[in-house]
């Protein structure tokens, strides 16, 4: 059976991987309209699973449908290399750089072995995509096991991976993140920093929250009064 005959491709939802293939019935362009509808329907139905755990079935299942958009592209023959970015244009977030002027999702570069492509921008402090695709977040290094292949985050989630970047190097480097999870946790500053850009980045990305406005409020105040009395003590 040759490349034409079928597709296969491997997904990954909260720590479970999953093979999803199809086989030629017809023409290759059906088979392909065959294999990208297989593929969306196992991810809609793993993080329907997933999402079940907090929110009631129809509210998970339409959350799952959202966060399940796949990028415009053509199936490209393997022979012929990766495709090159049109010159002039923007890169989009969701794909990553596995080669000059080559550009994979990050999923399938991470599928290539190319992991040094989830930054890591601090020490011990990586920059991955969330598990909803949409979004990004930042990892603690020293948190991977086998349940959690990508280790445990913050808690703060990003519009970009830039954005991700930019927060980590101007706010959180003070901080030694390679410290065992323990110990990060019983740092209050650590803490209060991250809780207070946690909300912020939610704020900026549903501004119309009102819950997370109060919640950004009051994490802002329990910042600004750790800072005075650390301060203080100094």
């Amino acid at each position: 059976m040759n490349s034409h005959d079928f597709r296969e491709t491997k997904i990954r939802v909260d720590g479970v991987e999953q093979t999803i293939r199809t086989e030629r019935t017809s023409t290759v362009k059906r088979l392909e309209t065959d294999h990208t509808k297989a593929v969306k329907a196992a991810l809609v139905a793993r993080r329907t699973e997933v999402l079940s755990i907090v929110f009631d079935p129809d509210k998970a299942a339409k959350m799952a449908k959202a966060a399940t958009v796949f990028p415009a592209c053509n199936w490209v023959d393997a022979r012929k290399g990766f495709p090159k970015a049109p010159t002039g244009k923007p890169i989009p977030d969701y794909l990553v750089e596995v080669a000059p002027g080559h550009y994979a999702t990050a999923e399938a570069a991470k599928s290539m072995g190319a992991e040094e492509l989830f930054e890591e921008v601090l020490p011990g402090l990586r920059v991955c995509r969330y598990a909803d695709g949409t979004r990004w977040t930042l990892r603690l290094a020293g948190t991977v096991t086998e349940e959690k292949p990508e280790g445990t985050h913050l808690g703060p989630l990003f519009k970009s991976r830039d954005r991700a970047r930019q927060v980590a190097l101007d706010e959180l480097s003070g901080f030694d993140w390679t410290r065992p999870a323990d110990e990060l946790k019983a740092d209050e500053a650590a803490g209060t920093t991250v809780r207070f850009i946690k909300w912020r980045e939610h704020v900026a990305r549903k501004p119309s929250d009102t819950w997370a406005w109060e919640q950004l409020r009051e994490a802002e105040a329990a910042l600004k009064a750790f800072q005075r009395s650390h301060s203080s003590v100094c």
